[in-house]
């Protein structure tokens, strides 16, 4: 990759390139930093108010952070911060990208 830094804001969950993980984390450097700022559903189902905003506009993808950070995982990105800035839907999250040596 040749960034050190990609940044997705509410873009995550699709239809937009933000959610093909594999090409998001094809951009960045060995140790580069994905940062991903959106609104996820809990585990518990708090928040489906908003998952009825985004089905009608094609947005499926990653509905909690759960899921999310497992595939990240599954791509070699490790999870270094996790924030709720605002309430419990708003999150925020760091993920760094293995170096591969």
């Amino acid at each position: 990759g040749s960034y050190d830094l990609c940044i997705v804001n509410n873009a995550i969950h699709g239809p937009t390139p933000a959610n093909d993980l594999d090409w998001i984390t094809s951009l960045l450097k060995p140790n580069g930093i994905l940062l991903i700022d959106d609104l996820f559903l809990q585990e518990d189902g708090s928040g489906a108010e908003i998952a009825i905003d985004w089905f009608t506009h094609g947005y499926t993808h990653f509905k909690t952070t759960h899921q999310l950070i497992t595939q990240l995982e599954e791509k070699k990105l490790i999870l270094s911060n996790q924030y709720h800035p605002s309430n419990e839907l708003h999150q925020t999250l760091l993920f760094t990208k293995e170096n591969r040596k």
